[in-house]
């Protein structure tokens, strides 16, 4: 009996350790697409405000479906621990590769919008000369 006890316990922590670097990784994302788009202060609040309330019904999911939802000292260790390692061995490289990956996912992009941003251009200039010639032929046969 209490050899299950200590293995469960021990496995919630293994559990929150993981929660943690998942947080801290969804975290260095989310902070990569909002250096790489300009938002108002705002704007920022709210998405700040959503993932700490998406982390938390995260871990609250977690914890309901190992352990009941019991919340112990270990579960607080354990999610801080996750993060701290995530963030001192792994938040660097994975910055540096999502921040190149978000840049060639962006010139990517952009190389089919540019095309269609230069023809849209044409047409709306075409059309709009061509008005302006209706509208110049129309004056014209008034008088």
């Amino acid at each position: 009996m209490q050899d299950s006890f200590v293995y469960g316990q021990l496995q919630t922590f293994a559990l929150t350790v993981g929660l943690g670097f998942l947080i801290g990784l969804i975290y260095d994302f989310m902070m990569t697409g909002k250096k790489l788009v300009r938002l108002s202060r705002g704007v920022h609040f709210i998405i700040d405000l959503l993932f700490c309330l998406t982390m938390t019904l995260l871990v609250f999911i977690a914890l309901l479906a190992n352990n009941w939802g019991e919340i112990r000292a270990y579960v607080f260790i354990g999610l801080g621990g996750g993060i701290l390692i995530y963030m001192f061995f792994f938040s660097r490289p994975v910055s540096r590769l999502l921040s190149k990956s978000f840049s060639l996912l962006i010139s990517f992009v952009w190389c089919f919008i540019r095309p269609c941003l230069l023809m849209f251009r044409k047409i709306s200039r075409l059309i709009s000369e061509n008005i302006k010639k209706a509208g110049n032929f129309v004056r014209e046969k008034k008088e």
